[in-house]
């Protein structure tokens, strides 16, 4: 699996929580996968026109394919390890970034 994007934006966070409950849904396929290494959630460092991405790693497949696709994620490249910050999954998933 390439890498994912999906991008919220503020009315979706804040009046549908969409953040929080993909969070809840990545968390459950994170514990039911044994928590692989290269799988993990990450988040832009700022808005940008009041929308935020965030990035499933590679190693979300095929754990995540639904939950992207809820969310509409389409194929991205890697983001840069300085524009991003860990959200959920394993921290060894830092390795992945591109170093800018």
């Amino acid at each position: 699996m390439a890498w994912y994007k999906v991008t919220l934006t503020n009315k979706q966070i804040e009046e549908q929580r969409a953040l929080q409950n993909l969070r809840k849904e990545f968390e459950k396929s994170f514990i039911a996968a044994d928590a692989p290494e290269d799988m993990a959630l990450f988040s832009e460092n700022e808005y940008h026109d009041d929308r935020i991405a965030i990035y499933f790693t590679p190693g979300c497949d095929p754990h995540c394919v639904s939950l992207i696709t809820q969310y509409h994620g389409e194929e991205c490249d890697p983001p840069a390890l300085d524009q991003v910050f860990l959200l959920d999954g394993n921290d060894d998933a830092l390795d992945l970034l591109t170093r800018g």
